[in-house]
């Protein structure tokens, strides 16, 4: 990746300070204008710059993947137990749910401080807020000479890792193209889904080392991701929709230039055309509301719908089977290290699918994924449901039905992955840029809280009655499917500043790709009127 450095150049080929001064007089050699819009579909294209750059994004919502899921392997290790001495406490479970709850509680609080940070110094600025906490948890959960001290190390890796999945989605959908944005945005899901992966399979391989503190290394393994964020981050340019939001409207379109050159577009068609669109934006866009306030008064609609879609991916019951899958297959009749196995298997699964979401959701759209990954939940786990309450006692020996059972937990990964890798893509580009981090972060708090409660009552609702439990699953999936198929607008192919019509205020609307026009021959850019 080369490296960024902050640039200023002038909007348009000779007079960089009058944006307006674009008139239809200024036409090509032919008298032929193109459409921005048109511009935009035909030229606009992921290069290496802007997939590097996404790469070195999608890093932070990895290590949130990594963090969240690692302390499983942790709390599974015979010597942790040892050594806080658990075999004399009488709340060895109220414990483990505390070092286990604390990082969504932690979780909570980081993703409703990040938009303070995020709108008032930058999107890099938050990378460097979610990284310090980050460490500061690692290095505090590695070290931890008793519970208390674990206790508290949870809690701020959950601060800074639930913050670096707003920073990096936010970051991903400010400097991706609106017809490339889908897999772009797409990829934080992924990333989410590669993190937790290889926490599975460290797990995997400090179950079998036989060492005193083997449970102290997974959790020195969380401060990789961070590390290699805040050594690299100079290379990465500042979001153009923040800069232009603050005035530095010639960096703003440095950064396009440099984020979408193309040999088919050498005179930087799209990165003018684009900028003019976000310049015009943000000047109406400082007109309007943007306090915590109106997003639940003037951008209700929105707030409704980053909470809706991020519950209802909670509300499949993944949560269930990613925590507790070891507990599930166990209750089948399968030993510790089969069921450690089946459940890295499964994560491992979920990476290749939810790369196969990403790269569809530009084609298909966001709406038939978050629909159909809902009604195929439903669909699975009613399967699933009704093998277990049939063969699921420990003293049936029908082997084939069991494995069916635990086939039908991989295929539940299907539906799931198209609604999971959706749901970031989708609450990060519903929101206008003046409250998208804020946006963002409701959506994951809503995430966070389901995540909190699923997680927190699972053990003791399947306890309580069983297989049962699950047809509450079944319920929420079709309830959730049939509310996204009715009430959420689909998005795909929408310039960011263009989302707002869709949600009913097409007065906040500045302007229209279709209305900006791009001279072929000189790439000075016109608005039609």
């Amino acid at each position: 990746m080369s490296t960024w450095k902050n640039g200023k150049e002038g909007y348009g080929p000779d007079k960089p300070s009058e944006v307006e001064s674009y008139h239809l007089e200024s036409l090509g050699h032919d008298g032929q204008l193109e459409s921005a819009q048109q511009a935009f579909v035909e030229l606009a294209s992921i290069n290496l710059r802007l997939a590097l750059i996404n790469i070195w994004s999608m890093v932070s919502a990895l290590g949130f993947g990594f963090a969240a899921a690692i302390i499983a392997s942790s709390l599974g290790q015979p010597n942790l137990a040892t050594y806080f001495d658990f075999a004399n406490r009488s709340n060895v479970s109220g414990i483990e749910g505390a070092i286990a709850g604390l990082f969504n509680v932690g979780g909570f609080f980081g993703v409703l401080s990040t938009p303070v940070v995020s709108d008032r110094w930058g999107r890099k600025s938050s990378f460097w807020f979610a990284g310090f906490f980050v460490l500061l948890g690692a290095g505090l959960g590695a070290g931890s000479i008793n519970v208390t001290m674990l206790i508290l190390a949870r809690f701020f890796t959950g601060y800074g890792a639930w913050s670096f999945v707003v920073c990096t989605i936010v970051y991903q959908q400010e400097l991706a193209p609106a017809t490339r944005r889908g897999i772009l945005g797409g990829s934080v899901g992924v990333a989410v889904v590669i993190g937790y992966c290889l926490a599975a399979w460290v797990g995997v391989g400090f179950f079998f080392l036989d060492a005193k503190d083997n449970w102290r290394a997974p959790l020195v393994l969380q401060a990789a991701c961070p590390i290699f964020t805040l050594c690299t981050i100079y290379l990465v340019p500042e979001s153009p929709r923040w800069l232009a939001g603050k005035g530095r409207t010639e960096e703003a379109l440095a950064v396009l230039k440099y984020v979408h050159y193309s040999k088919e577009d050498p005179e930087f068609a799209v990165a003018r055309a684009e900028h003019f669109q976000i310049v015009q934006q943000v000047a109406l866009d400082k007109t309007l509301p943007s306090s915590w306030i109106s997003m639940f008064t003037k951008y209700r609609k929105r707030s409704f719908a980053a909470v809706l879609v991020t519950g209802a991916n909670m509300l499949c019951g993944t949560q269930v089977i990613a925590n507790y899958g070891p507990l599930l297959y166990a209750a089948l009749g399968f030993s510790s290290e089969q069921s450690l196995l089946i459940a890295a298997g499964w994560i491992t699964l979920s990476v290749a699918l939810s790369i196969i979401a990403a790269s569809v959701v530009d084609r298909v759209g966001r709406v038939p994924l978050l629909v159909g990954g809902s009604v195929g939940c439903a669909l699975i786990w009613s399967i699933y449901t009704a093998l277990i309450a049939q063969f699921g006692d420990l003293s049936n020996t029908n082997l084939a039905a069991k494995r069916a059972a635990i086939a039908m937990l991989f295929v539940f990964l299907i539906g799931y992955e198209l609604a999971a890798c959706t749901q970031y893509l989708y609450i990060g580009e519903i929101f206008p840029t003046h409250i998208r981090v804020k946006g963002v972060a409701l959506g994951l708090m809503m995430l966070n809280l389901m995540t909190i409660w699923i997680t927190e009552s699972a053990p003791t609702a399947a306890d309580t009655i069983g297989w049962k439990y699950y047809l509450v699953f079944i319920f929420c999936c079709v309830v959730c499917g049939m509310a996204q198929y009715i009430l959420i607008p689909e998005t795909k192919g929408f310039p960011l500043e263009e989302i707002a019509e869709i949600f009913g205020d097409a007065k906040d609307v500045a302007i229209h790709a279709k209305d900006i026009a791009v001279n072929p021959h000189t790439a000075e850019v016109v608005h039609r009127v």
